[in-house]
C-alpha cells in the first residue's frame, strides 16, 4: 500500500528551485507570502528585485515623488473607465502588494492617474512595473505640462518597447524581471516653463491603440518618477515622496596602496546608458590633486586616470563602453610606473602614456564613485589591486577572460594562502624575496621564506606548503 499525503502545486520565482514551505488547503488556494531571499547590506544596497546577483550596488541619490508607488486605490485617480483591486498577485519582491487595473466597458480609454509637479527645463523619467493579464500591451504617457508630449508603449509578452510617439521622448526601456513582471520606462524632456502635469499608465489592446475592453487587463506595482536622464533602483512610497542617499562604499587611510608601482583590474557593469562620467574606483588623496581612477565617460571611452603634483596620465580607449550597458558588463585592467601606464578594455589596449608620474599621498579608497561625485550608478563585480606593475600580457589577459581564482599549477594550502591572483602576487612581494621573473620559483620562495626555510632551493613547492601550514 503506498500512503499520499500533502499534494501541492505553487508558482515560485524564477531565480527558486525545489517546492517551498508545505501549506494545507481545503476548498480554495492559499497562498502562503514567503519575502525574497535576504540579501545583506552595509553601507550600499546590493543586487536586484530580478533575484540575480550582480554584485554591489552604488548610485547617485535620486527621490521618488510618485506617492503610493504600491497602492493604487489611495490618491491615484481612477475615473469611471477603471476599476483598480489591490493586492490581486505576488510583486517582484515577493510580496502579495501587486495590484490589478481593470477597464470597465468596451472600446473604452482607460488611465490611471497622478498629478506631479516636476522641475523644469531638465529630464525626467517614469517607471513603472507591469505584467500581463488580459492584455500584452501598456502605454506610459506624460500629459498636461506646458507643450511637452511624452508617450511610451510596451509589449509585455515579447519584452519589447512599442511605439513612441511624442517629440519629448528621449529613451525608453524595458527590463525582465520574471515570472512575467517587467519594469518599463521612459525619459523624457521636461518643458520649459510648466511643471505641474498628469502622469498616467493605460492598458492598450495593441500597440499605438488604447482602446480596450473588460477583459484587457494588467498587473501594476511599483510607480517611480525621478529627475535624472536615467532611471535608478526603486523606491517605495507611501504618502510623501522618498529620497534614496547616494551610496557610500569605500575606506580611508589606505597608504598601503598608495606611493608606488601598482595595477587594478575591475569588472563592472551598468543597467542603462548615462552620458555622463562614471567612476568605477578611485584611490585619491581627499582632493583633486593626486588620484588615481577607472572610469568611463560621457561618450563611452575607457580611462585609466592619473593626476599628480607632475605630470598628469592617461590610457584611454574610444568606444570601450559602446553598447555595454544592460550586459554582463566591461572588465578593464591597468597597470602605472613612474612614465608608463596603459590599460585593456575586455582585451582591447588603450593608448599608452609614457610621460604620467606616480601620484602621491593617496589615503582615500572610493568604490563606484570619486569623492562623492561622478557616481558609477550600476554593479561593481570585482576589484582587485596588485603592488606592482603587471605585465601587458597579463593585464590583456585578466581583461578579456577576469580573475582566475587560483594560478595554474598552483595549489593554496588552507587558511595559509590567498584564494585570488592579486592576493598571491602581494604575497610573493610582501614575503621579500628577489623574484627571478619565475611565478613557480618565486612563489616556492615566498612560501619558503613564510614557513622559516633558509635553503629554499632544495626544498619542494608541496614540501613548502606543508611546511607553511604547518606553522600557522
Amino acid at each position: 500500500a503506498i500512503t499520499v499525503y500533502g499534494s501541492q502545486l505553487e508558482a515560485v520565482k524564477p531565480a527558486s528551485t525545489g517546492p517551498g514551505t508545505y501549506v494545507a488547503t481545503t476548498t480554495a488556494a492559499v497562498t502562503n507570502y514567503s519575502p525574497s531571499t535576504y540579501i545583506p547590506t552595509t553601507t550600499a544596497a546590493v543586487s536586484s528585485l530580478s533575484g540575480a546577483n550582480d554584485g554591489l550596488l552604488v548610485e547617485e541619490a535620486r527621490t521618488n515623488i510618485r506617492l503610493q508607488s504600491e497602492d493604487f486605490g489611495t490618491t491615484w485617480i481612477a475615473g469611471t473607465q477603471v476599476t483598480i483591486t489591490p493586492d490581486q498577485t505576488m510583486a517582484p519582491d515577493g510580496s502579495l502588494t501587486a495590484d490589478k487595473i481593470e477597464p470597465q466597458g468596451a472600446d473604452t480609454y482607460a488611465p490611471l492617474s497622478q498629478y506631479v509637479t516636476l522641475s523644469t527645463g531638465g529630464q525626467s523619467t517614469l517607471s513603472w512595473f507591469c505584467k500581463a493579464d488580459g492584455t500584452d500591451w501598456v502605454a506610459l504617457d506624460v500629459g498636461n505640462v506646458g507643450t511637452q508630449a511624452t508617450v511610451g508603449l510596451f509589449d509585455l509578452t515579447n519584452g519589447a518597447v512599442g511605439s513612441t510617439p511624442g517629440a519629448d521622448v528621449v529613451a525608453t526601456g524595458i527590463e525582465d524581471y520574471g515570472n512575467g513582471w517587467y519594469r518599463c520606462w521612459v525619459t523624457f524632456n521636461e518643458d520649459a516653463v510648466d511643471a505641474a502635469g498628469t502622469f498616467r499608465i493605460t492598458p492598450a489592446s495593441a500597440d499605438n491603440n488604447y482602446n480596450v475592453v473588460a477583459t484587457d487587463s494588467l498587473f501594476i506595482w511599483g510607480a517611480q518618477l525621478e529627475a535624472g536622464a536615467f532611471p535608478t533602483s526603486y523606491i517605495p512610497t507611501t504618502t510623501g515622496s522618498v529620497t534614496r542617499n547616494a551610496d557610500t562604499v569605500g575606506a580611508s587611510s589606505v597608504a598601503e596602496l598608495s606611493n608606488g608601482n601598482h595595477s587594478i583590474y575591475v569588472h563592472a557593469s551598468q543597467p542603462y546608458e548615462t552620458g555622463q562620467n562614471n567612476v568605477a574606483v578611485s584611490i585619491n588623496d581627499d582632493t583633486a590633486t593626486d588620484t588615481h581612477r577607472s572610469r568611463k565617460n560621457g561618450s563611452n571611452q575607457g580611462q585609466f586616470l592619473f593626476t599628480a603634483t607632475g605630470d598628469d596620465g592617461v590610457s584611454l580607449l574610444n568606444g570601450a563602453y559602446t553598447g555595454k550597458a544592460g550586459t554582463a558588463g566591461v572588465r578593464s585592467a591597468g597597470a602605472m610606473s613612474e612614465d608608463d601606464a596603459i590599460a585593456y578594455w575586455d582585451g582591447s589596449v588603450g593608448s599608452a602614456d609614457n610621460t604620467a608620474d606616480l601620484p602621491t599621498g593617496l589615503t582615500e579608497l572610493d568604490i563606484g564613485t570619486e569623492r562623492d561625485t561622478e557616481y558609477w550608478n550600476g554593479h561593481i563585480k570585482e576589484i582587485a589591486y596588485f603592488d606592482e606593475r603587471l605585465p601587458n600580457a597579463t593585464l590583456e589577459s585578466y581583461s578579456l577572460n577576469g580573475l582566475p581564482t587560483i594560478v595554474e599549477g598552483y595549489k593554496y594550502p588552507r587558511d595559509a594562502m590567498p584564494l585570488d591572483e592579486a592576493r598571491f602576487h602581494n604575497f610573493i612581494n610582501d614575503s621579500g624575496v628577489t623574484k627571478t621573473g619565475d611565478l613557480q620559483t618565486d612563489y616556492r620562495n615566498a612560501c619558503a621564506a613564510a614557513a622559516n626555510i633558509s635553503d629554499n632551493n632544495s626544498v619542494s613547492i608541496n614540501d613548502a606548503f606543508k611546511r607553511l601550514v604547518e606553522d600557522q
